[in-house]
């Protein structure tokens, strides 16, 4: 047993993390073109995908927001642990609707690809399974939230001092309940699968368009002239 853990808590999250770096950094090298993911707005229902689309992107920033914070603000979350009853139920009512978006979101957009046969002929075996990881991800989360006995602040207390050993090199074996142990794993098994999937297009952020200036659509003529000529 002791072997297996430090192989999933230890080897695993380095292999993890060696992969994300070499495979993206190849991917962008040498086939820059899909180092992104491809839009399917027209392939199929524009207006259930900018709904999925809208509530996943936003629920899971902030799902995500919650962790980082955690992650590296520790005393930030310990002085939110004391606080008084009315902060308290409002993170809570915070971490359940985000929650709740991410999982509406994934939730419509998975119904969307097997709904639509255009959208399922290009969906490969390799989106399927992320599809079905962060699916799986969203649910154990909503376990760990919901049955862990420090509440919202689990992660805090168990997952992150283990993810800064791993990161400072001085890793070691976990002690947590095996519903916050699969939902680590799936974590790290999501990491290992970015090189491969449409999930590189986390670090295709367009930066560029927050600094860009304005542009400028000027009409000389009438259109319906324009196109009629």
């Amino acid at each position: 047993m002791v072997e297996i853990n430090f192989l999933l808590f230890i080897v695993f999250p380095y292999v993890a993390l060696i992969t994300l770096i070499i495979g993206t950094t190849y991917r962008y090298m040498a086939r820059k073109f899909t180092f992104s993911s491809l839009s399917s707005q027209f392939l199929g229902d524009d207006k259930l995908g900018g709904i999925g689309s809208m509530l996943w992107h936003y629920g899971v920033l902030l799902v995500l927001s919650g962790h980082f914070i955690a992650f590296f603000f520790t005393g930030i979350y310990e002085q939110f642990k004391g606080s008084n009853e009315l902060i308290h139920t409002g993170m809570e009512i915070m971490r359940y609707t985000a929650g709740l978006m991410a999982f509406s979101g994934l939730t419509l957009l998975i119904i969307r690809r097997l709904m639509n046969p255009r959208l399922r002929a290009v969906t490969t075996t390799v989106d399927w399974v992320v599809l079905t990881l962060l699916y799986a991800q969203l649910l154990m989360g909503w376990n760990v939230l919901l049955n862990h006995q420090n509440q919202g602040f689990w992660f805090k207390d168990s997952v992150a001092p283990w993810l800064r050993s791993i990161f400072f090199l001085k890793p070691f074996v976990p002690t947590v309940e095996w519903y916050v142990a699969l939902h680590m794993l799936n974590f790290f098994l999501l990491i290992f699968l970015i090189p491969f999937s449409r999930l590189v297009h986390l670090f295709t952020f367009p930066i560029g368009y927050l600094f860009r200036p304005y542009q400028v659509v000027v009409w000389n003529r009438n259109r319906r002239t324009a196109y009629e000529q």
